[in-house]
């Protein structure tokens, strides 16, 4: 038999299964990329906002491995395709577009973007920052703003792609236009507003008080539990 060797200086990776009967918009396969705020470390104020979604720019296939614009939709990819000039706009699409289209292709029921695959990725995001918690540091005016992405399955069922350090706040469409500029905006006052309340050692956080906050909604919020 074969064998194999370990080098255990390198880096860990992580190996997941994956999606082959991915839920498609016009035979396309898509992900959706989210926002998770860790806004304040001391105390606690972790945020979640909704994003876009984001499509290949050729056909799914699943027995055809080798098409990186088929299986992969990340802007890195994408812009390569010999269409992508033409064809940017109609690869990113807005959370409505995503819950308009799948109702008039009868792919999903009425408001199930708002009702249950948002909650979902909500408490996904939660699950994350709970599980990341006990190794990340606590220092007043620490905050980091991390792009997670998510698929969906033909049965509807979403899964956790990956947590992004670099949340790709470049825009190259009329959506992310949209969406980017307000989330960048909207993070600032909300982290610096959460800044200015603590200048006294033990305060907490009026998460009412803040500004930016309505497109946010709140997964953690240790000042209210306190």
């Amino acid at each position: 038999g074969g064998s194999f060797g370990v080098n255990e200086n390198e880096s860990k990776v992580i190996i997941q299964r994956y999606i082959t009967n991915p839920l498609l918009l016009k035979g396309r396969k898509f992900d959706i990329r989210c926002y998770l705020l860790i806004a304040s470390t001391k105390p606690w104020l972790v945020l979640f906002r909704d994003g876009y979604v984001r499509r290949s720019l050729s056909e799914y296939r699943g027995d055809d491995l080798e098409d990186r614009f088929a299986h992969l939709t990340n802007a890195a990819v994408q812009k390569k395709h010999e269409s992508y000039a033409e064809m940017k706009e109609d690869s990113i699409w807005s959370m409505r577009q995503l819950q308009e289209h799948l109702e008039r292709e009868g792919a999903a029921p009425s408001g199930w973007v708002d009702d249950v695959l948002t909650p979902h990725m909500m408490r996904v995001c939660s699950e994350v920052f709970e599980a990341a918690r006990p190794k990340l540091q606590r220092r007043r005016g620490f905050f980091e703003l991390l792009g997670v992405d998510f698929v969906v399955d033909s049965q509807l069922r979403p899964w956790l792609l990956e947590v992004n350090t670099n949340p790709a706040l470049w825009v190259s469409s009329k959506v992310q236009h949209q969406v980017i500029p307000a989330t960048v905006r909207d993070t600032l006052d909300v982290v610096v507003a959460s800044w200015e309340q603590t200048r006294e050692v033990g305060a907490g956080i009026s998460v009412g008080e803040l500004p930016g906050m309505e497109g946010f909604r709140v997964l953690c919020d240790e000042s209210s539990t306190a």
